[in-house]
């Protein structure tokens, strides 16, 4: 196992915190530091939330936060990630169908913008709340016996004297 210097280990937990699997984070030090060679389990010891990095020392756990952080926040910077972008990208494409006459195409890219409007590649759901605590009148409620203290008291004697 190759002993990595902190340039090294900098470029791993930076792989790592943007969410890089060890295996790529691997090709990547190859290619990047001249053909070194790393191991996935020497790479997994540099990603806190893993069992393998339970050790990780503070400052390299601070630089996997850090880095983690700026990666989801940048991902806003990126325009595809944004839903209104999404939209246009997908009007100009349909736009282009239709005028080389691809209607099938066109279709497909209307559907695409529709679910986009609709949500459907999100993962929320829509509850009615309204709807909640109206029993439909055709459903059939359940039988509930209710034993009172007397009642309880004859069936027990009912039963101890069958006995």
């Amino acid at each position: 196992m190759a002993a990595l210097s902190t340039k090294v280990k900098a470029y791993i937990v930076r792989g790592l915190a943007t969410y890089m699997t060890p295996s790529e984070v691997v090709d990547a030090v190859n290619q990047e530091f001249d053909g070194l060679k790393v191991t996935r389990q020497q790479v997994a010891k540099y990603d806190p939330e893993k069992a393998s990095g339970v050790n990780l020392s503070d400052k390299w756990q601070q630089l996997f936060v850090k880095h983690r952080k700026d990666f989801n926040d940048e991902i806003n910077s990126i325009p595809i990630a944004n839903k209104a972008y999404r939209l246009k990208m997908l009007d100009n494409m349909a736009r282009g169908a239709l005028e080389s006459k691809n209607r099938p195409l066109a279709a497909k890219l209307l559907e695409q913008a529709a679910k986009e409007v609709g949500e459907a590649f999100t993962n929320k759901h829509k509850v009615n709340h309204a709807l909640q605590g109206i029993v439909n009148p055709t459903t059939p409620k359940p039988t509930v016996v209710r034993f009172t203290a007397p009642a309880l008291s004859r069936h027990v004697a009912r039963a101890i004297s069958k006995s």
